[in-house]
């Protein structure tokens, strides 16, 4: 597949199929996001890989915990759950009202897309939360709580090469706050030191082209709105 095309296929994929991805698969891609850039070439990643029996009692727990899943919404994302790092909530986004109307504009698409209603869709998408939307493998990535904040962008940089590299080879990924909600979960269940903060999880796995929640693509703002070339 060619890169551009590589990079304009690749989706929010959000139900999967049941097949496994192989370690040496997963491991190919690991190695291959690696190659990302990185702050003075510090390469802060770090990567646990859940998956098997192992994903399978993480599901679990997020089910117990996450029971009001289908409620959760920007205003109370923080609320009840123990990330390593406070997702984006109402509050920490007060000055960005452009962030709430792109979030309300991609809801309303695909209501319009799937034909659900709010509430059937925020019941679809909160049991999908705790399932891990029934991926396979499912890769957390963290950095020291020591590191700069120029290793988050290292981190992005090697998060999005990953999913690149994954959807090349046919595997469909969900970069998801979800995913990291119960930090001190992970810590125990993957053996994840305290002085790493998990930043993101990424669902891999090859997509359910039958799904309703596979069916929207979201829309991208045009170009004009965020960019600005100066020559003089």
């Amino acid at each position: 597949m060619e890169t551009i095309d590589t990079i304009m296929s690749r989706k929010a994929t959000r139900a999967y199929l049941d097949k496994d991805i192989d370690d040496s698969i997963i491991r190919e891609l690991i190695e291959t996001a690696a190659f990302s850039p990185s702050y003075g070439s510090t390469q802060p990643w770090k990567v646990y890989v859940a998956k098997g029996e192992k994903l399978d009692k993480l599901r679990y727990i997020w089910k117990e915990r996450m029971s009001n899943a289908s409620n959760l919404t920007l205003s109370n994302l923080n609320q009840g759950v123990k990330p390593d790092v406070p997702g984006p909530d109402k509050e920490s986004l007060k000055h960005l009202p452009e962030f709430f109307e792109n979030t309300d504009a991609w809801l309303k698409h695909r209501l319009k897309d799937t034909g659900l209603t709010e509430k059937e869709h925020g019941e679809i998408l909160g049991n999908g939360a705790t399932s891990f939307y029934g991926a396979p493998v499912c890769v957390f990535l963290g950095v020291s709580k020591y590191a700069s904040k120029y290793s988050y962008y290292d981190l992005g940089a090697f998060s999005h090469t990953m999913m690149l590299a994954a959807k090349d080879k046919g595997i469909n990924s969900l970069p998801a706050f979800t995913n990291v909600m119960y930090g001190d979960v992970l810590h125990k269940e993957l053996g994840i030191p305290a002085d790493i903060n998990v930043l993101i999880g990424i669902c891999l796995g090859y997509e359910d082209k039958e799904s309703i929640m596979n069916k929207p693509r979201s829309k991208h703002l045009p170009i004009d709105e965020y960019l600005k070339i100066v020559s003089e």
